[in-house]
């Protein structure tokens, strides 16, 4: 069973988003580039840093130069395609052919991936419009996208709704430590942590999605 589970629900889906990822790379990179789609200001811009009021290092300015500005902002969409449409296909194949090895290809579930697809698609969203405002915006307020404390505020909400339904509605209220039989209660804390792990969780990919995707883009002008 666990084998069953872990390749048809994690394993399988896992390779097809990674080469419908790859497959649509070219087609949505060539719209990035046709349209211009990236920064209209660089973030060591004088009139970015007195609107946002931070000192910005040498070290930050070395990174985040002019070369951004013909970064394409909105790479983020491939990723997001590419796992709404994984789910797409493991929805239809699982309706289409109704067999049990089709419903294991469909993995999502009320009680495991549901919330966290939804939590996607929301952080996708403020993200794309993140990214709109820096592509788009007039004002120089736009032009550095949706404030910080906006984002942390948005991102911690998202994360309170999301434990709320994991402590209240699906009884989730401590931590199991993989590979060895230890459970941490946390109670009613459990919501806090949970705020906590989103928050740094989306921290993280934002860095780590913002970097690849530069790289990338650097590799490709060389």
């Amino acid at each position: 069973m666990e084998h069953t589970i872990l390749l048809y629900k994690i394993l399988l889906p896992s390779i097809l988003s990674f080469i419908l990822a790859i497959t649509v790379t070219p087609f949505f990179s060539h719209i990035f580039y046709k349209y211009k789609l990236w920064k209209r200001s660089s973030r060591i811009d004088s009139q970015n840093i007195s609107n946002s009021g931070v000192t910005m290092s040498e070290e930050f300015k070395k990174i985040h130069n002019e070369k951004e500005l013909h970064t394409p902002r909105v790479g983020g969409i491939i990723v997001w395609f590419s796992i709404s449409l994984t789910v797409l296909i493991s929805l239809l194949l699982a309706k289409i052919f109704n067999q049990p090895w089709s419903d294991n290809l469909n993995f999502m579930t009320r009680n495991q991936t549901l919330i966290p697809f939804l939590s996607l698609l929301l952080g996708a969203s403020l993200g794309l419009i993140d990214d709109f405002l820096q592509i788009f915006g007039n004002s120089n307020n736009l032009k550095i996208g949706i404030p910080r404390k906006i984002r942390i505020a948005f991102v911690l909400f998202v994360g309170a709704i999301e434990g709320i339904w994991f402590y209240q509605k699906l009884g989730f209220d401590g931590l199991s430590v993989p590979f060895v039989d230890i459970f941490i209660p946390l109670g009613a804390s459990f919501i806090l942590f949970y705020m906590l792990l989103t928050r740094t969780v989306k921290h993280l990919y934002r860095n780590c999605t913002s970097n690849s995707y530069s790289l990338s883009a650097e590799c490709s002008t060389c």
